[in-house]
């Protein structure tokens, strides 16, 4: 997930991933984050239930979740468990992302590494 995001981030911009340099891109910092109550966006059935397409996430816009996730705050969840929105289409979708609100705590650094440790293919250049 997080090589995608990494791409997303930067699909669509003057500069890109690999433009930046090396000390400027994105590090993968992992931490151990407790179980929590998060609202669903996951499942067929959490899917369904926001009243999304099977298509999800794709097609959905970024207003439009943040509006659940506004509910879901207000509802008292920890966060938001749903189907990654980086570099899905209609019929794919890469993984799985859990938003956490600020308030709920995690846990400790667990590791931090550099982009050429972490990312998954080749770097160009």
């Amino acid at each position: 997930m997080a090589a995608a995001n990494a791409r997303a981030q930067h699909s669509g911009r003057a500069i890109k991933l690999f433009d930046l340099l090396p000390e400027a891109r994105p590090e993968l910092v992992t931490f151990k984050v407790p179980i929590v109550n998060a609202l669903d966006a996951c499942t067929p059935s959490g899917i369904a239930a926001l009243g999304f397409a099977n298509t999800f996430p794709y097609g959905v816009t970024w207003p439009a979740c943040q509006t659940i996730a506004r509910e879901a705050h207000a509802a008292g969840l920890a966060g938001v468990a749903a189907l990654s929105n980086a570099e899905a289409t209609a019929d794919t979708c890469v993984g799985e992302e859990l938003a956490l609100f600020e308030e709920v705590p995690v846990g400790e650094l667990q590791a931090r590494r550099k982009f050429h440790e972490w990312y998954p293919d080749p770097i160009p250049g």
